[in-house]
């Protein structure tokens, strides 16, 4: 599945180290997804 404005893997990629660097930082982050390896990469 093609998301809105992203070319699939370099920029999900780029967007997965983002979500845990954000995560590293003490946040909480929440992500309505549907690309699987996305879903594999999240922490649970």
């Amino acid at each position: 599945m093609k998301k809105s404005g992203l070319f699939p893997c370099r920029e999900n990629d780029r967007l997965i180290e983002t979500m845990r660097r954000l995560r590293d930082l003490g946040n909480s982050v929440l992500d309505v997804e549907h690309d699987e390896g996305t879903i594999r990469a999240a922490s649970i």
